[in-house]
Order: structure tokens, then C-alpha cells, then sequence
């Protein structure tokens, strides 16, 4: 292989290199815009699934001062009914 052929297929090889590399630094801004359009269309969900949480705790909440104003109700109930056996 003679000289100049050898530079030209070295300049080709550069070329089809710097092409590649050029279309795969192309390819991840796609991707990079692809996935921060997705994210932006997840923050309308993230918010519902947020306010669907917090009002899930409000209402564990309201059942947990419910479950505990029963136990207060029959420790009382229960404490009233041994001081009528006891007398």
C-alpha cells in the first residue's frame, strides 16, 4: 500500500470516526431532551399521587384517634364493671 493510500484511508477512517462520534453525541442530546420532557409530564402526576398521600394520612390519622378513644372507651367500661363486681 503506497503512502497516499494509506493517508487517505487514515483521513477516512477519521472522518467515518468523527461522524460516529458526532452522531452519538447527537444521540444522548435526543436523549437527554426525551427523558426532561418526560420528567416535566411526571411532575402533574407526582403532584395528584402527593396530595392522594397527604390526604391517605389525614385519614389514618382521624382512625387512629378513633382506635384510641375506643381503647380509652373500654379500659374505662372495663375498669367500671370490675369496681361494680368488686363491691
Amino acid at each position: 500500500m503506497t503512502k497516499n493510500n494509506e493517508y487517505r484511508l487514515q483521513a477516512m477512517l477519521f472522518r467515518w470516526g468523527t461522524l460516529g462520534g458526532l452522531g452519538m453525541l447527537l444521540a444522548l442530546v435526543v436523549e437527554g431532551f426525551v427523558l426532561t420532557s418526560q420528567v416535566r409530564g411526571l411532575e402533574p402526576r407526582m403532584k395528584v399521587l402527593e396530595s392522594q398521600l397527604q390526604r391517605n394520612c389525614l385519614l389514618f390519622d382521624r382512625m387512629d384517634t378513633k382506635v384510641d378513644e375506643i381503647r380509652n372507651d373500654v379500659t374505662r367500661l372495663a375498669t367500671r364493671d370490675e369496681m361494680k363486681g368488686g363491691d
